[in-house]
């Protein structure tokens, strides 16, 4: 999406209020590095721009930040001349460094796995239609004969489906009732496993639904139809977590992560060891979004979007017992509307003889 569709209102194909040049000026505010300049040199294309002087000024001090220095002196020399800013003191740091070093301009440098997953994520949040997957629908049999399960194949290997008109508006209603009074700001577990916010990395609000609550019941229930695997959550032996409630509100979003804890690394977490990892995930989605709010998995080239009364469900683990790393996922910002999930993680204790382990590190689980 580029600046002139942005400010005309257009995002992902759907329209919307066109933006001011005040909402324009006020996002520039937010951005950071190339996306700060590249926005900011188009503001200053505008017409009725009033603040060129302070957009200027910022614009020159992102050029020195990103190494651009003897971009950021020429603005900055003529901002000395010609406007009431006062910038000497910032006009001679930035003419040290451009003095001691060439003129060169941002160059490509070797991408680290993390960057490209980065880059990646990004580029599938930012396409206006869903992944195109020569693949297939059909009615999963459960061990119940008259329930079956609209199963939509997202990807063969790994395995990672939509299964369609799982959850009703009503009992969308029941999950959220359930729980929306106790909704606080989402946390991540950290590098050495402590448990905090991180706006950066995750912005949404969830709250977790009580197992005693008979909707809980019934959606365990349906998971476990439809994934063959022991979801139900009980005291004295927890084969699953609790449903997690989740909303990303406008801008709410969770950049690349896995869901799987990699237990043999975060040894400070609050956390039973005993239960063993997350070894897979449902998702329900609970509504639809205007735009944004995809899940996508970079390793797979995948984009998912959110359709109500839909859940995706995939592994987190290699039937080995291994952290599966195509299982890296994350959630698109929501530019239009809000998205409502809730999500159970299957643990592996109790899945022994549901999915039995495989000794060959490279078997799939289907």
């Amino acid at each position: 999406m580029d600046f002139k569709t942005l400010m005309s209102g257009t995002i992902l194909n759907t329209s919307a209020s066109p933006l001011t040049t005040a909402d324009g000026i006020s996002i520039a505010k937010y951005l950071e590095g190339e996306h700060k300049i590249a926005w900011t040199e188009a503001l200053l294309e505008l017409d009725d721009v009033t603040e060129k002087e302070s957009l200027l000024y910022d614009l020159a001090v992102t050029y020195h930040v990103v190494g651009r220095s003897r971009k950021a002196l020429a603005i900055l020399k003529d901002l000395h001349q010609t406007g009431t800013r006062r910038v000497a003191s910032m006009l001679n740091i930035v003419r040290q460094k451009a003095e001691k070093s060439e003129d060169k301009e941002p160059h490509e440098k070797p991408t680290s796995t993390v960057a490209e997953m980065d880059h990646t994520y990004r580029k599938l949040c930012r396409e206006n239609i869903q992944s195109k997957n020569n693949l297939h629908c059909y009615n999963k049999v459960t061990r119940i004969p008259y329930y079956t399960g609209k199963e939509e194949v997202l990807s063969y290997v790994p395995r990672i489906s939509r299964f369609h008109d799982v959850i009703s508006d009503m009992e969308i209603m029941q999950v959220k009732y359930a729980c929306k009074a106790h909704l606080s700001p989402a946390n991540v577990i950290g590098r050495f496993g402590k448990v905090m916010p991180n706006y950066k990395t995750r912005t949404g609000e969830t709250a977790w639904i009580e197992p005693s609550e008979k909707i809980a019941k019934k959606l365990e229930n349906r998971v476990e139809l439809l994934t063959g695997l022991d979801t139900f959550y009980r005291e004295e032996m927890q084969t699953t977590e609790h449903f997690e409630l989740v909303n990303y509100g406008l801008g709410g979003h969770y950049l690349n992560h896995y869901d799987s804890l990699d237990l043999n690394k975060i040894k400070t977490i609050n956390r039973d060891y005993a239960l063993g990892d997350r070894f897979a995930t449902w998702m329900f989605y609970m509504s639809d979004v205007e735009a944004g709010g995809a899940t996508v998995f970079p390793k797979l080239n995948l984009r998912i979007l959110p359709v109500k009364g839909s859940a995706v469900f995939w592994y987190n683990l290699l039937p080995s017992g291994v952290r599966d790393e195509r299982s890296m996922h994350g959630s698109c910002p929501v530019l239009l509307g809000s998205k409502w999930i809730t999500t159970k993680w299957i643990l592996e204790i109790g899945q022994e003889f549901r999915q039995p382990c495989k000794r060959n590190p490279l078997d799939e689980h289907f």
